[in-house]
């Protein structure tokens, strides 16, 4: 089954579950207002400008220049400590009997 478009913005199509999935990181106190059509509304319209920032920032060279490109680097670098670490526990678990026996 073919994936279904809501939108397109900068000649890039959006599809419900990536924009689902988009939703799903908005902050805890803002999904009640995320779940109206409203807020739907609010929440693609600025998903959609992400992608006309994007590709405005690609025409102007932007995403070349030398300040983003440090950005980016330390970005990197946050993201993939983030990420190492959350594969590093992801398997750890520990039972009621060695939590108590630990505090």
């Amino acid at each position: 089954m073919a994936e279904k478009i809501i939108a397109v913005s900068a000649g890039r199509e959006i599809t419900e579950t990536e924009f689902n999935e988009f939703v799903s990181r908005i902050p805890a106190q803002q999904q009640q207002y995320v779940q109206t059509p409203e807020g739907r509304h609010q929440a693609l319209a600025q998903y959609a400008n992400y992608f006309l920032f994007e590709k405005l920032g690609q025409e102007k060279g932007y995403d070349s220049s030398e300040e983003f490109l440090k950005i980016l680097e330390g970005t990197k670098r946050e993201l993939l400590s983030q990420y190492a670490l959350t594969q590093l526990v992801k398997d750890i678990s520990a039972s009621p009997e060695e939590c108590r026996e630990y505090y």
